[in-house]
């Protein structure tokens, strides 16, 4: 009686045992869980499908930095995916402002701003006109602020995220306040098409390589503009045909009925022929057109100036006539340089920049 009394205790005693670990792990369990749990309600916000949503919630609620990293986070998620980095660069633009952090706005900004510029398609109306605005609203910011150069950059990057960067151009010519406008634009109206700002510098292509030129490298070299800003460096390989190859940079400008005009500074290594290239694509017609400018001006120090004054939408719409396409839709969709036959060569190009023609930028 006594061993089968104390068999049953000892029974009951290792069920306690068994309960008591069950009931310890469990508690020991629970933080794990809970940060599991933490973890993937964090991580499920970097989804390129709906990080919008809780970054424009965060912004909302003055929560910039969670914002902000949300933003970060859908830019790592998506893997060998790009649509979406446009949409991203821009809502973090807006937390930095948020945040007062301008400079990193405006690196985010002009980011946004390349990647709608080269992929426009990856856009609606409503991000051309979000950008478009916010861009607007921290240039006049960062002027009021005495920040010109910060002011320009933005203003820029507003104009070529808008999709329609000569009649943004255009509008704030005849919009601003004299003040602002004269502040802003000592030169007259302008724009940066590239300035090799943001988080993603752009990338140089090569164009029409008949000559068997190769780009051997490419940088950007802060500083080492003719106005002693960022510029692009590039290693050219020689030539050894009569051909030319062109080496270009994407940016998204449709054709206009209003005037517009282009300009960049070159340094070259030993000094070649160069020109600027543009080329022209036609969506509806898919029809692609080139044109180069040769014409320059000596700045001094190795440096020249071209300005190509075209009145482009005319001139393409009377080739395209004569071709017989419609011209309708027409951008000029790459911008850069070709050389012509010669040696290997260093080539400095300085930011690239849309103006108005002074004749017709008097408000």
């Amino acid at each position: 009686m006594t061993s089968t009394s104390t068999n049953e205790e000892l029974v009951r005693l290792s069920w306690k045992y068994v309960v008591g670990i069950w009931a310890l792990l469990i508690l020991l369990l629970l933080p794990v869980l809970a940060f599991i749990i933490l973890a993937e309600r964090e991580v499920s916000q970097y989804s390129t499908l709906t990080f919008e949503s809780h970054v424009r919630k965060a912004i909302e609620e003055r929560a910039f930095s969670r914002a902000v990293r949300i933003c970060s986070g859908a830019l790592k998620t998506g893997i060998s995916r790009s649509d979406y980095w446009g949409k991203a660069y821009l809502l973090r633009a807006e937390a930095y402002a948020g945040e007062e952090q301008m400079g990193k706005a405006v690196d985010d900004l002009e980011t946004s701003a390349r990647q709608w510029s080269r992929a426009p398609y990856n856009a609606t109306e409503a991000d051309f006109k979000e950008i478009a605005k916010f861009g607007t609203d921290v240039g006049l910011r960062l002027l009021n602020a005495g920040h010109l150069a910060g002011a320009q950059r933005a203003i820029s990057a507003a104009a070529m995220g808008s999709g329609h960067p000569v009649e943004y151009l255009h509008k704030q010519a005849a919009a601003l306040p004299a003040s602002a406008r004269e502040a802003l634009w000592p030169d007259g109206p302008c724009i940066t098409i590239e300035g090799y700002g943001g988080e993603q510098p752009p990338e140089f292509t090569v164009r029409a390589n008949d000559q068997e030129r190769k780009l051997l490298s490419a940088r950007i070299e802060n500083g080492a503009g003719h106005d002693g800003g960022p510029c692009a460096y590039l290693d050219i390989s020689a030539a050894t045909t009569p051909a030319t190859s062109a080496f270009l940079v994407p940016a998204t400008i449709p054709l206009s009925q209003k005037p517009f005009a282009l300009r960049l500074t070159v340094k070259e290594d030993p000094p070649v022929p160069t020109q600027v290239f543009l080329i022209y694509w036609f969506d509806l017609a898919r029809k692609s057109a080139v044109t180069s400018d040769s014409a320059s001006t000596d700045l001094g120090g190795g440096w020249k100036r071209f300005e190509v004054k075209r009145n482009f939408y005319e001139e393409r719409a009377a080739a395209a006539k004569k071709e017989g396409y419609d011209p309708v839709g027409g951008v000029i969709n790459k911008t850069g340089l070709s050389f012509a036959q010669g040696p290997a060569l260093k080539c400095w190009i300085g930011k690239i920049e849309m103006f108005i023609p002074e004749a017709e930028a008097r408000p």
